[in-house]
């Protein structure tokens, strides 16, 4: 390949690289994803504790890597160490791909492409060791344009997000002068369980605030033990020992055994607990939170409405008690706004343009 095609391929694969990592950073920093849906593969990376090494988000270690390789590019005495550290770099995409493919089990179709990029980049690394001598590389104005259109594009896609319009279902549950905080939750799924301690701390630590909680029930079919649990609950909150009893189920086994063991343990009457559990009173009443939530704009487990802000996935206990004052404070959720893309997308446009007549310029 012709060194200008492998510079420009090396460069393309960069910023998209570069575009998809700041749209991954952006899910990870909001309460609400803008791009990635909730259960999806980044998702599961995510709250599954692989979205960071050493406490840095994976996608802003994206963002430095393929920054600095485009950078590089535009140094003519530096072409031979840029295709080397494109070369290295998708080594290390291989490597991500094999670990979601053969490790993780998981695919998250952004990491996907930002892996794509990396090998993409790396071969045009290749040819890029084989060419000849530096060549004149003009329109660099139009690659500034490209390059803010890559990280300021999705920030501007974000912003351009509504927020999900408040159920009738949640909004019957608002007090005034209250937070209202409802969960959905399953005792069995691995990320609501993930999820409640930090919840639990929030709620703790906001304990000036006149926080009304409600916690609905969504035991998922694919887990044989949530039913259980939810009538366990059930079982329990109407002896007022909910709370305890869902930081035990959150915790440790759903068997129907342990259930009993955990109602003792807390004062409820062995007889009465066990003739809540045998009622069909109480699976009517588990049908009934099911129902609750699937008429309530379900979309993923766990999810948290904070008032009129739904916070999906599990979210850091920064992130629920941020969402907790907010509430408070009386502030709305933030509407969308067209503006940011518009601008974003003329400043972009304006680059390009002015970069390739002033490359034609030169040509000529």
């Amino acid at each position: 390949m012709p060194r200008p095609r492998s510079l420009l391929l090396l460069r393309l694969a960069s910023l998209v690289a570069l575009g998809v990592s700041m749209a991954l950073l952006i899910d990870s920093l909001r309460p609400q994803p803008a791009f990635c849906s909730t259960g999806a593969g980044c998702d599961q990376i995510r709250r599954l504790g692989y979205g960071k090494i050493a406490g840095v988000p994976v996608p802003a270690l994206g963002l430095a890597a393929y920054g600095g390789l485009l950078g590089l590019s535009f140094f003519p005495t530096l072409r031979r160490f840029t295709a080397q550290a494109a070369l290295f770099g998708g080594l290390v995409g291989l490597g991500l791909l094999a670990s979601q493919l053969f490790v993780l089990h998981i695919l998250c179709k952004f990491c996907v492409v930002v892996d794509l990029s990396a090998v993409a980049a790396a071969l045009a690394g290749f040819w890029l060791l084989r060419s000849g001598e530096p060549h004149h590389d003009p329109g660099r104005i139009a690659w500034a344009g490209a390059l803010l259109a890559a990280l300021a594009g999705p920030w501007a896609l974000a912003a351009l997000q509504p927020p999900n319009p408040v159920p009738r279902t949640i909004q019957a549950l608002w007090k005034p002068g209250q937070v209202t905080v409802v969960e959905f939750s399953d005792f069995e799924c691995p990320f609501c369980r993930m999820a409640h301690p930090a919840l639990e701390a929030a709620l703790h630590k906001a304990s000036d605030l006149p926080i009304l909680f409600v916690r609905k029930t969504m035991p998922l079919p694919s887990h044989p033990n949530a039913r259980t649990a939810s009538r366990a609950y059930l079982c329990a909150e109407a002896a007022g020992k909910g709370p305890a009893m869902a930081d035990r189920l959150f915790s440790g086994s759903l068997s129907r055994i342990a259930a009993s063991v955990n109602a003792t343990e807390l004062g409820i009457p062995s007889e009465t607990f066990d003739r809540c559990m045998e009622d069909p009173a109480t699976d009517r009443k588990v049908d009934e939170h099911v129902d609750f939530v699937r008429n309530s704009s379900f979309q993923g487990l766990p999810s948290v409405w904070v008032n009129d802000q739904l916070l999906l996935g599990g979210r850091s206990e920064a992130d629920y008690l941020a969402a907790f004052r907010k509430a408070a404070s009386g502030r709305p959720a933030e509407q969308g706004a067209w503006w940011p893309l518009a601008l974003v997308a003329a400043m972009s446009l304006g680059l390009v343009g002015a970069g390739v007549l002033g490359a034609r310029k030169n040509a000529a």
